[in-house]
Protein backbone atom coordinates (compact mmCIF):
# COMPACT_ATOMS: atom_id res chain seq x y z
CA UNK A 1 0.00 0.00 0.00
CA UNK A 2 0.86 3.01 -0.70
CA UNK A 3 0.37 6.44 1.19
CA UNK A 4 0.46 9.57 0.17
CA UNK A 5 -0.03 12.52 2.32
CA UNK A 6 0.43 16.18 1.28
CA UNK A 7 -0.49 20.14 1.55
CA UNK A 8 -1.64 22.14 -1.25
CA UNK A 9 0.59 24.81 -2.21
CA UNK A 10 -2.30 27.19 -1.64
CA UNK A 11 -2.37 26.04 1.84
CA UNK A 12 -5.01 24.47 3.11
CA UNK A 13 -5.32 21.70 5.09
CA UNK A 14 -2.92 18.46 5.24
CA UNK A 15 -4.27 15.55 2.85
CA UNK A 16 -4.70 12.53 5.03
CA UNK A 17 -5.39 8.80 4.95
CA UNK A 18 -7.07 6.74 7.77
CA UNK A 19 -7.67 2.91 6.72
CA UNK A 20 -9.93 0.46 8.38
CA UNK A 21 -9.37 -3.00 8.35
CA UNK A 22 -13.24 -3.82 8.04
CA UNK A 23 -12.86 -7.28 8.91
CA UNK A 24 -11.25 -6.37 11.74
CA UNK A 25 -13.78 -3.79 13.40
CA UNK A 26 -15.29 -4.07 16.49
CA UNK A 27 -13.09 -6.66 17.47
CA UNK A 28 -11.62 -7.70 20.95
CA UNK A 29 -8.46 -9.26 21.45
CA UNK A 30 -6.20 -10.53 18.50
CA UNK A 31 -2.55 -9.66 16.85
CA UNK A 32 -2.44 -6.74 14.43
CA UNK A 33 1.03 -6.74 12.66
CA UNK A 34 2.63 -4.67 9.72
CA UNK A 35 5.48 -3.92 7.58
CA UNK A 36 6.29 -0.76 6.52
CA UNK A 37 8.57 2.04 6.29
CA UNK A 38 8.28 5.80 5.49
CA UNK A 39 9.71 6.58 1.84
CA UNK A 40 9.71 10.30 2.36
CA UNK A 41 9.57 12.08 5.60
CA UNK A 42 8.93 15.82 5.86
CA UNK A 43 7.71 17.77 9.03
CA UNK A 44 4.20 18.17 10.22
CA UNK A 45 2.91 14.20 9.27
CA UNK A 46 2.63 11.32 11.42
CA UNK A 47 0.33 7.80 11.66
CA UNK A 48 -1.04 7.07 14.76
CA UNK A 49 -2.34 3.24 13.95
CA UNK A 50 -5.07 2.62 16.61
CA UNK A 51 -7.37 0.05 18.44
CA UNK A 52 -10.11 2.69 19.40
CA UNK A 53 -13.53 2.64 20.72
CA UNK A 54 -15.39 2.97 24.21
CA UNK A 55 -13.04 4.62 25.91
CA UNK A 56 -10.14 3.16 24.88
CA UNK A 57 -7.16 3.33 22.61
CA UNK A 58 -4.04 1.58 22.29
CA UNK A 59 -1.76 3.60 19.87
CA UNK A 60 1.24 1.61 17.52
CA UNK A 61 3.09 2.64 15.70
CA UNK A 62 2.54 6.53 16.81
CA UNK A 63 4.89 9.85 16.15
CA UNK A 64 5.78 12.24 13.71
CA UNK A 65 7.41 10.93 10.74
CA UNK A 66 10.63 13.35 11.37
CA UNK A 67 10.73 11.29 14.58
CA UNK A 68 11.09 7.93 16.39
CA UNK A 69 8.44 4.87 16.48
CA UNK A 70 6.05 5.10 20.04
CA UNK A 71 3.72 2.78 21.23
CA UNK A 72 0.94 4.26 23.71
CA UNK A 73 -2.11 2.89 26.20
CA UNK A 74 -4.48 5.00 27.20
CA UNK A 75 -6.58 3.54 29.80
CA UNK A 76 -10.73 2.56 29.35
CA UNK A 77 -11.39 4.80 32.22
CA UNK A 78 -9.49 7.99 32.02
CA UNK A 79 -6.69 7.09 33.91
CA UNK A 80 -2.90 6.33 33.17
CA UNK A 81 -1.28 6.54 30.11
CA UNK A 82 1.68 3.99 29.66
CA UNK A 83 4.16 5.13 26.79
CA UNK A 84 6.76 3.22 25.07
CA UNK A 85 9.22 5.18 23.14
CA UNK A 86 12.19 3.43 20.72
CA UNK A 87 15.09 4.68 19.20
CA UNK A 88 13.59 3.20 15.72
CA UNK A 89 13.69 5.98 12.89
CA UNK A 90 10.53 5.82 10.66
CA UNK A 91 12.45 5.97 7.56
CA UNK A 92 13.90 2.48 7.82
CA UNK A 93 11.89 -0.63 7.53
CA UNK A 94 10.08 -2.44 10.43
CA UNK A 95 7.38 -4.80 11.27
CA UNK A 96 5.28 -3.76 14.01
CA UNK A 97 2.96 -5.42 16.06
CA UNK A 98 0.40 -5.45 18.83
CA UNK A 99 -0.40 -8.51 20.98
CA UNK A 100 -4.13 -8.36 22.40
CA UNK A 101 -5.41 -10.70 24.77
CA UNK A 102 -7.39 -11.18 27.90
CA UNK A 103 -4.47 -10.71 30.05
CA UNK A 104 -2.36 -7.98 28.67
CA UNK A 105 -1.62 -5.99 25.69
CA UNK A 106 2.28 -6.08 24.16
CA UNK A 107 3.68 -4.01 21.68
CA UNK A 108 6.35 -5.38 19.52
CA UNK A 109 9.24 -3.61 16.90
CA UNK A 110 10.85 -6.08 14.07
CA UNK A 111 9.72 -9.37 16.78
CA UNK A 112 11.40 -7.83 19.93
CA UNK A 113 8.96 -6.60 22.87
CA UNK A 114 9.24 -3.20 23.52
CA UNK A 115 6.40 -2.81 26.27
CA UNK A 116 3.79 -4.74 28.07
CA UNK A 117 1.01 -1.80 29.10
CA UNK A 118 -0.74 -1.95 32.01
CA UNK A 119 -4.52 -3.14 31.99
CA UNK A 120 -6.16 -4.37 29.09
CA UNK A 121 -8.74 -3.21 27.21
CA UNK A 122 -11.71 -5.45 27.53
CA UNK A 123 -14.44 -4.54 25.05
CA UNK A 124 -14.02 -4.45 20.89
CA UNK A 125 -12.37 -1.94 19.62
CA UNK A 126 -11.55 -1.39 15.94
CA UNK A 127 -7.80 -1.32 14.03
CA UNK A 128 -7.78 1.83 12.18
CA UNK A 129 -4.15 2.78 10.49
CA UNK A 130 -4.83 6.46 10.73
CA UNK A 131 -1.98 8.72 9.25
CA UNK A 132 -2.49 12.57 9.57
CA UNK A 133 -0.89 16.16 10.79
CA UNK A 134 1.42 15.99 13.20
CA UNK A 135 0.23 17.05 16.71
CA UNK A 136 3.12 18.92 17.97
CA UNK A 137 6.12 21.05 15.79
CA UNK A 138 5.93 22.79 12.80
CA UNK A 139 2.47 22.48 10.63
CA UNK A 140 3.24 20.36 7.18
CA UNK A 141 4.51 23.55 4.74
CA UNK A 142 2.71 24.41 1.92
CA UNK A 143 3.68 22.30 -1.07
CA UNK A 144 4.99 19.67 1.30
CA UNK A 145 4.46 15.55 0.86
CA UNK A 146 5.25 12.60 2.50
CA UNK A 147 5.12 9.06 2.09
CA UNK A 148 4.31 5.65 3.91
CA UNK A 149 4.90 1.90 2.50
CA UNK A 150 3.13 -0.47 3.46
CA UNK A 151 4.36 -4.16 2.28
CA UNK A 152 1.98 -5.96 4.45
CA UNK A 153 -1.06 -5.90 7.31
CA UNK A 154 -2.18 -9.16 9.18
CA UNK A 155 -4.72 -9.04 11.72
CA UNK A 156 -5.63 -12.35 13.44
CA UNK A 157 -8.71 -13.04 15.85
CA UNK A 158 -8.06 -14.56 19.36
CA UNK A 159 -7.99 -17.96 18.92
CA UNK A 160 -7.93 -18.19 15.31
CA UNK A 161 -6.85 -16.23 12.19
CA UNK A 162 -8.49 -13.66 10.06
CA UNK A 163 -6.27 -11.99 7.42
CA UNK A 164 -7.08 -8.58 6.62
CA UNK A 165 -4.89 -8.08 3.64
Amino acid sequence: MNIDLWRPRSGGDVHSAAVVPKKLMDQAYGKFSARLKVTRAAPGYKSAWLHYGHGCELDYPEQNWTDTIHAFTHACDGGRQDAFPTKARWTDWHTVSTEWTPDHVKYFLDGKLIGPARGTPDRPLSWIVQNESALYGPYAAPGSRANLQITWVAGYTYGSTCAAG
